[in-house]
Order: C-alpha cells, then structure tokens, then sequence
C-alpha cells in the first residue's frame, strides 16, 4: 500500500484535473478525479490512494449509505464503490475549518 506521502504526492500533480461536479452545485458541492484522465503511468496511485480511504480512512453514513473517507490537506475525500478494484472516480470537498 502507498505511503501517506506518495498519495499526498498524487494528489498534488492532479489538483487540477479535479472537476467541479456542475449537478451537485446547489445540493452538495464538490470535485471528482476520474480515472482515465490520471496519466497511464500514474494510474497505480489511482487504486492505490481508493484502497489507502478505505483502509486508512473512516466510515461514515451519507444519507441511507455508509461510505469510507479520509482527511489529507485541507480535504475529505471518498469513493463510491463498494469494491474499490472498480473505483473510476475519486470525490472531493474542501473541510471547512471554522
């Protein structure tokens, strides 16, 4: 499994291929990675940081369903998948530190 530094490493090389998700604006916003615009040779990172949330991270319900996140630099970030071999998006939102 990746290192808590090499997934922050990750995240910081595609900041900003994260996409701002335009249906959720109003109800819940935030971003999204999706897999296929990660580099062939960072795709790894991809898995690995959807394994590192659910093994590293915490649950909790979201609505009727639980999810896994984890908290890395300022964001919350999960998967939605219960099998994280088939995550092909990786979601975001910034942690409102009042």
């Amino acid at each position: 499994m990746a290192t808590l530094v090499e997934i922050q490493d990750f995240l910081k090389r595609y900041d900003k291929n994260f996409r701002f998700a335009k249906t959720y604006a109003k109800t819940f916003p935030h971003e999204y990675l999706v897999f296929k615009d990660v580099e062939p040779k960072d795709r790894y990172m991809f898995k690995e940081f959807a394994e590192f949330i659910r093994e590293k991270g915490f649950k909790k319900k979201f609505f009727k369903k639980d999810f896994h996140y984890f908290i890395v630099d300022g964001f919350k970030y999960w998967t939605m998948d219960e099998d994280v071999s088939e995550t092909k998006v990786i979601n975001r939102e910034p942690i409102n530190e009042k």
